[in-house]
């Protein structure tokens, strides 16, 4: 928040409370729910807070207290009235704050005339912002958006379809909201989103400024989940509850769960005011997890040296935030539910300990540990192309957890509830283990086996490897390219291509998950976007060059009918069991195509990309490399088992942008 200019009026009125102050000296009056009132956490609201009111406005400090307690007319900003209106309920001429009144969505905390912070350099131990999403201009880039009902609604038998509609900002407040409507066979409708795949963290302070609905059947929650989820499922992944409520109760829960022989959970909880504000938040080391309510702990969990199993609160955990409706917990709506039930999220922000000595201008952040490296919102369209990133293969075995993740499994569709070969009718059942580092290049190993291996009630003869750096690394614009050597065999479709990062599959870095493990994919594809630098099929001596997108503008789910398409499907190349380049140039106006560029420099494939629908192509991407075995694509042509073992060989990957 931002320190008010020093204001002379001000400074008259901060001397006249604090000879008020004098005169009725400070007994205690009970701080109201919500500590609204309450500056300086005491659990009493008297003339000091008013007079701490007064300092924040005319610039005199204070730092370090509670900004939305100071906020008692409810309109997030602190000024005079602010503390006139404490003063008046020390003195008893007022006997409730206006911010206790049902309100409109609020705009965010401004100040008469901010001023600009000065820069921070960092002492070691100090929390430092490291990502947050003030809502100010939209959700966030870093959220992606559940749809439907999960399997058997979520694991707790709630009664909602999710979907991305229902998560807007309004006056800078993410709104969820909860609506009774029917939709994909659901009475209920409302938004489930997270940072999966974008953005997570090991450790920190992690909190959110919310106000929640209530409501019977109505069960808000801000929460995180690890980033393994979708290789070791749940509840082996770690769960952290930061907050949840659930119907009318005054009650805020406040919950860890993990696995511990079969499963494990330990909570606590605090009342508040639960349809005011509050900051929710944990503070999350080594050592513990402790709970907060508007900056006043509640409730922690030991989990130094991984003890009673708590390992799985030493790894990254991403955010998730959502309203839902119904459920084991709270039971369903009834007819006093009132619908449709909002809940306002102001920011959520992330914080990381400093080791010390580091300087952040005014509106810098520190970049956060172990994230997906940042695309340029805006490279230079002009100059030399420079490399800003590569991997040669260099090394032996597993390919560099730096750089990739993976995706296992035969693309699991979460609104059929079945493997669907990725969208694609595709045979394999993708694992990491396939893919290796080996004589210089990356090798993805195509297996045909003649006994099945059994994964989730089917027999699967067919294994290979797709890798992604999706959760590592993005790009906006470049030079994209990879020498490649494929197989050149029936029923195969080796690919190297890109999709936009707002993809809402999951992934998993685990390179040897459980057998069992597998990813979901995306339910808004092509909506995220999708471009193929190089596919192959069978025995041909053609390669295809296509993108995908959705004629909508936004992103949304999956529809039939809505997307576009632009293949050139006779590149000719000769014999793909030879090493090619294969290249995809791309910037604001266009996608240019190359085969060979170094000695073939003019386009295979040319597409303009200014069209209004294909705002997909001008976000981030990530890369993908796999081996398919069968599938749409490659036709009636199947697979002979005695080609098998079939590998592709990587020489390089990469990414060159204008300088």
């Amino acid at each position: 928040m931002k320190i008010k200019s020093k204001n002379k009026n001000g400074r008259i009125f901060a001397a006249a409370i604090w000879l008020v102050f004098l005169f009725f000296g400070t007994p205690c009056v009970s701080a109201q729910s919500a500590g609204l009132g309450d500056v300086n956490g005491d659990n009493t609201v008297n003339i000091v807070d008013a007079l701490l009111a007064a300092q924040y406005y005319v610039g005199l400090g204070p730092s370090g207290f509670d900004a939305s307690a100071a906020d008692v007319d409810g309109n997030l900003t602190i000024n005079i009235v602010d503390a006139l209106q404490i003063a008046q309920y020390y003195v008893g001429l007022i006997d409730r704050f206006p911010a206790q009144t049902d309100t409109p969505v609020p705009t965010r905390y401004q100040t008469d005339a901010p001023t600009q912070a000065p820069a921070v350099t960092t002492a070691p131990g100090e929390y430092v912002l490291v990502w947050s999403d003030e809502f100010e201009n939209g959700i966030g880039e870093d959220w992606v958006f559940e749809t439907g009902n999960g399997s058997g609604g979520w694991g707790n038998n709630e009664l909602e379809y999710y979907r991305r509609e229902n998560a807007y900002v309004s006056n800078g407040n993410l709104v969820i909201e909860a609506k009774r409507e029917n939709y994909g066979g659901y009475d209920y409708t409302s938004a489930r989103m997270k940072t999966q795949g974008r953005r997570s963290w090991c450790y920190g302070k992690i909190e959110a400024r919310i106000r929640v609905p209530v409501g019977q059947g109505i069960w808000p929650a801000f929460w995180m989940l690890g980033d393994n989820i979708s290789s070791v499922n749940w509840p082996a992944c770690g769960e952290i509850d930061i907050m949840e409520h659930i119907n009318n109760e005054s009650t805020i829960y406040g919950t860890i769960h993990w696995q511990a022989d079969d499963y494990a959970s330990y909570g606590g909880s605090t009342s508040a005011g639960v349809t005011d504000y509050h900051v929710y938040s944990i503070e999350w080391d080594s050592s513990a997890i402790r709970w907060y309510l508007d900056g006043n702990r509640y409730h922690e969990a030991n989990i130094a040296d991984n003890i009673n199993g708590t390992e799985e609160f030493h790894r990254n955990f991403f955010i998730l935030l959502n309203v839902a409706v119904g459920g084991n917990w709270p039971g369903s709506p009834d007819g006093s539910t009132s619908f449709p039930a909002y809940m306002y999220v102001d920011y959520v922000r992330v914080y990381q300990k400093s080791s010390g000595g580091q300087t952040f201008p005014p509106s810098a952040t520190q970049p956060p540990a172990q994230q997906e490296t940042p695309a340029s919102t805006q490279p230079p369209q002009g100059g030399d192309w420079a490399v800003v990133w590569e991997d040669d293969f260099s090394g032996n075995g597993r390919p560099d957890s730096s750089n990739w993740n993976f995706n296992v499994g035969n693309g699991y569709n979460s609104g059929s509830n079945a493997f669907d070969g990725w969208g694609n009718g595709e045979w394999e059942w993708y694992r990491p283990q396939n893919a290796y580092q080996e004589g210089g290049n990356l090798v993805i190993k195509a297996e045909y086996n003649s006994s099945p291996t059994s994964i989730s009630g089917r027999d699967w003869y067919q294994f290979s490897a797709r890798l992604t750096t999706q959760g590592k690394r993005s790009w906006l614009y470049g030079r994209i390219e990879a020498r490649i050597a494929m197989p050149n065999a029936p029923g195969t479709w080796p690919a190297f291509w890109m999709m936009g990062t707002s993809c809402n599959a999951s992934y998993t870095g685990d390179y040897n998950p459980p057998m069992s493990a597998y990813d979901t994919m995306a339910t808004n594809w092509a909506s995220c976007g999708e471009l193929d630098i190089v596919e192959h099929r069978n025995t041909e001596q053609v390669v295809v060059q296509n993108l995908f997108w959705d004629t909508r503008t936004g992103v949304y789910d999956w529809e039939d009918g809505r997307n576009a398409s632009n293949p050139s499907e006779n590149i000719h190349v000769g014999d793909v069991g030879l090493f090619h380049l294969y290249t995809l140039e791309w910037d604001a106006n266009e996608f240019r195509w190359y085969v060979d560029r170094e000695s073939n420099p003019n386009p295979t494939k040319r597409v303009d990309i200014k069209g209004s629908d294909q705002e997909e192509f001008h976000k981030p991407f990530f890369l993908m490399l796999n081996l398919a075995v069968q599938g749409r694509f490659t036709g009636p042509t199947d697979p002979n088992r005695n080609d098998f073992p079939l590998y592709m060989y990587v020489d390089y990957v990469r990414v060159w942008q204008r300088q």
